[in-house]
C-alpha cells in the first residue's frame, strides 16, 4: 500500500471516528455537562497522546520553542470544537451538525490555500472547486429539511 493509499484510507477512518467521538462525548455530556465532559475528553485524550509519544520515543517537547505562537492554538481550537459539536448535536441531528462542520472546514480549507495562508503554498480555487462548494452548501441545505 502506497503513502497516499495509506493516507487516504486513515483519513475514512478518522471521518468515522469523528461521528463516533461526537456521539460518545454528547451522550457523556448528558450525564455530566457540556464543560465537564470536554474536560474529560480533552484529559483522556491527552493521556492517550503522551502514553503513545512515550511508547514510541519521539519525545521532542524541546522543539517547541521554534515553532511559531500561533501554532499552539490547536489544543484551544479542539476546545471549542467539541464543546460546540456536543452542544449541537443535542440540538440538531447528527448528519446535520457533521455537513455544517464538513462545510464551514471546505470553505475555510479553499480559502486557506487561495491566499496561502499560514504560510502554507497558494492553490487557486478554479471554477470546479468553487461549483463542488456550492454543491456542499446545497448539500447542507438539504440536510436540514
Amino acid at each position: 500500500m502506497n503513502t497516499t493509499t495509506l493516507a487516504m484510507f486513515l483519513t475514512i477512518i478518522a471521518g468515522v471516528a469523528v461521528a463516533f467521538q461526537a456521539t460518545f462525548n454528547n451522550i457523556l455530556s448528558k450525564h455530566i455537562g457540556v464543560w465537564t465532559a470536554n474536560s474529560v475528553v480533552h484529559g483522556t485524550g491527552f493521556l492517550v497522546a503522551v502514553a503513545v509519544t512515550l511508547v514510541l520515543g519521539k519525545n521532542q517537547i524541546f522543539a517547541i520553542g521554534g515553532a511559531p505562537w500561533y501554532s499552539l492554538l490547536g489544543g484551544a481550537l479542539g476546545v471549542g470544537i467539541i464543546a460546540s459539536v456536543i452542544f449541537a448535536i443535542g440540538k440538531l441531528n447528527i448528519g446535520l451538525v457533521f455537513t455544517l462542520l464538513m462545510v464551514a472546514q471546505i470553505i475555510s480549507a479553499a480559502l486557506i490555500d487561495h491566499y496561502g495562508w499560514l504560510g502554507g503554498p497558494v492553490i487557486m480555487l478554479d471554477y470546479k472547486k468553487v461549483l463542488g462548494i456550492c454543491l456542499l452548501v446545497v448539500g447542507a441545505i438539504l440536510m436540514k429539511k
